[in-house]
């Protein structure tokens, strides 16, 4: 569980960082989970 909270973890900070760049439609991978 560990592992897998501190993937969430950086996918989401890697996604708020992407969202900072430029706007971008949302992001299916969220909705495939």
């Amino acid at each position: 569980m560990g592992s897998a909270s501190q993937y969430l973890k950086e996918q989401i900070a890697y996604d708020l960082w992407q969202a900072r760049q430029r706007p971008h439609p949302p992001i299916k991978r969220l909705q495939t989970q």
